[in-house]
């Protein structure tokens, strides 16, 4: 559906411009949403990892222990 195809987008942005934070976080919640939490989390690391200084890493992490039990 609707998900799915905006993650498509995410992708494909992504995959021309890897260092797309916003599309990153984007791209983790909608993996969250849909219940893809392996995929949630790796997107999230990536943000922490490639641009921790970021705003959006802040946010990642605390996703990350959301998500995490």
């Amino acid at each position: 559906g609707e998900v799915a195809k905006a993650q498509e987008v995410l992708f494909e942005a992504i995959s021309s411009e890897p260092d797309f934070t916003p599309a990153y976080i984007d791209l983790a919640k909608s993996y969250q949403m849909t219940g893809q939490t392996e995929k949630a989390k790796n997107a999230y690391q990536h943000i922490i990892t490639t641009a921790p200084e970021s705003p959006f890493a802040k946010e990642a992490q605390q996703a990350l222990k959301e998500l995490s039990p």
